[in-house]
């Protein structure tokens, strides 16, 4: 609680975010070898090497939560200035943290655990971020443009490369 009561309720400048953002890109090669000699030396060191060390990522998901990121941070900025809404900037901060373990994902065994937890808040976050445009059709194209990117992210891991075996999906009662 001390910890979720540090951040809550804070302004976050995009400055700061970018800035965060950037480098956790930039030194990427050396965040990743602290946090692989830290889960080396943990109970979780057979995961390195191991089978679930599969250096797999996703430019697709990358690229979707970079598009929300900055969305989130440049769209109605003016409007988020004025009518502060410590929701809003908890979740950005959380989506911000899933920006960047997306990017660490296939370099550090199992921490798409992590990513899948911290992707939870997007539920609430993303109509959070519509709910602040008030022009009904703007807010419909880009609601329609979030949909799109979802079913394009669909349609490639599911339809093309067939991510956890899930096709051809068959009923129990068919095994």
């Amino acid at each position: 609680e001390p910890l979720f009561r540090s951040v809550y309720g804070k302004k976050y400048k995009n400055s700061t975010i970018l800035t965060i953002l950037c480098s956790c890109l930039i030194f990427k090669p050396i965040i990743t070898k602290i946090l692989l000699l830290i889960v080396s030396i943990s109970k979780y060191s057979s995961y390195v090497g191991g089978v679930f060390d599969d250096g797999k990522r996703s430019m697709l998901q990358i690229a979707i939560n970079l598009i929300i990121l900055l969305f989130a941070m440049f769209y109605n900025r003016k409007q988020f200035d004025n009518d502060f809404n410590p929701d809003y900037s908890f979740y950005l901060l959380l989506h911000l943290i899933y920006t960047i373990i997306t990017f660490y994902t296939g370099s550090i065994p199992l921490i798409s655990r992590i990513k899948w937890g911290l992707g939870l808040p997007l539920v609430l976050f993303i109509p959070e971020i519509l709910l602040r445009e008030n022009n009904k059709k703007t807010r419909f194209v880009y609601t329609s443009m979030i949909i799109t990117l979802y079913f394009a992210y669909f349609y490639y891991t599911i339809g093309i490369m067939n991510y956890n075996t899930v096709l051809p999906f068959r009923w129990i009662s068919e095994r």
